[in-house]
């Protein structure tokens, strides 16, 4: 569209042929919300089955840090517990504006024994 506008506004051609199409367009879903349950079995397996992985789990579904992007930027040094907040940075960020997530009580407990020290370790390990 923005092309044909270009050649337009040049003179280039005399009008632009996509005015007319029309655009098909997605309606507007509700996210998604998994039950209570489904969220502690998937915890539970974690734990048992694959503990690297709990972190990542725990941020994404305690926190709302996006998985694709967000989460895999994530670094250790990003998720402060003395002030109970994680730092998604404008690089990180879907939206490309840094925030801060407030962490909860039930996500501070699933991060704890997995609490790295050491700068530029992944949370998702």
């Amino acid at each position: 569209m923005a092309l044909f506008n270009l050649a337009v506004q040049k003179q280039w051609v005399e009008m632009n042929p996509a005015v007319r199409m029309t655009v098909a367009t997605e309606p507007k879903r509700l996210p998604y919300v998994m039950p209570v349950g489904d969220v502690e079995k998937l915890m539970q397996w974690a734990t048992a089955n694959t503990p690297a992985m709990v972190p990542y789990y725990a941020l994404a579904l305690f926190a709302g840090i996006r998985p694709a992007g967000e989460l895999q930027r994530l670094d250790w040094t990003d998720i402060n517990f003395e002030r109970r907040e994680i730092f998604v940075s404008e690089a990180s960020s879907k939206t490309h504006d840094e925030r801060y997530v407030k962490m909860s009580d039930n996500l501070v407990v699933w991060l704890a024994p997995y609490r790295q020290a050491s700068p530029r370790r992944r949370p998702q390990a």
